[in-house]
């Protein structure tokens, strides 16, 4: 029987997309949770890089997300839909234009004491996650973001939603497809499943204060 463990870190979206993959794919997995700011030896053993995700195929390592996401699909039992043209497109949209267009609102109100945030960053920031949105709900289909089943998009877009909305970006209620499936979402334990420790409770309590009404 293969085995897979998982070089995991709980609020890394890379890591949260191979842990959405597995569990739509009903693949069991062992897992380590890194501390990226005291890497362990072992990590660099596998990946001289020293990033996560990092998944251990029972021999093999496989040290970018994206490699393992083509794994996973190889599979036997994964379903062809599941890394369509469409779902691979709109993960390298997640990874490469959502990440970088949210990630200084996040890293700012993550890291820094409220009293450093900068108001132009986090509205330029909040700004290029609205037109993110109108994007993705012209491409939209439903139920799962590409239809009838999760896809990889579901995988790579599920984190970059959880993310923004828990650290204080704002907009998905005004795209009732997009709010129709984050609740979905939430309300299917996915979040509770494969997020950070009590990631749902707070992301849902944020969107409140923040005059959302996910969760709903």
């Amino acid at each position: 029987m293969t085995s897979f463990h998982l070089f995991d870190k709980p609020q890394c979206p890379f890591c949260w997309k191979i842990r959405l993959a597995l569990v739509f794919n009903h693949i069991e997995w062992d897992s380590t949770t890194i501390d990226t700011n005291q890497k362990p030896d072992v990590l660099f053993k596998l990946n001289p890089r020293g990033t996560v995700p990092v998944l251990l195929v029972d021999d093999k390592v496989i040290t970018d997300s994206v490699d393992i996401i083509n794994h996973i699909a190889r599979l036997p039992n994964v379903n062809k839909s599941f890394a369509s043209e469409a779902a691979l497109s709109l993960q390298s949209y997640s990874d490469n234009v959502i990440g970088v267009a949210i990630r200084y609102a996040i890293f700012m109100r993550r890291d820094q004491p409220e009293s450093n945030w900068d108001p132009t960053v986090l509205d330029a920031c909040q700004d290029k996650w609205i037109a993110i949105l109108a994007h993705l709900n012209a491409t939209f289909k439903g139920p799962w973001f590409l239809g009838d089943r999760p896809t990889v998009a579901d995988c790579a877009l599920i984190p970059r939603f959880a993310l923004a909305g828990y650290f204080g970006l704002t907009g998905v209620c005004n795209f009732a497809p997009l709010k129709i499936w984050f609740n979905s979402v939430l309300s299917s334990g996915l979040i509770e499943k494969t997020g950070p420790r009590d990631f749902q409770k707070i992301l849902v309590n944020r969107a409140k204060q923040c005059g959302e009404t996910l969760g709903d």
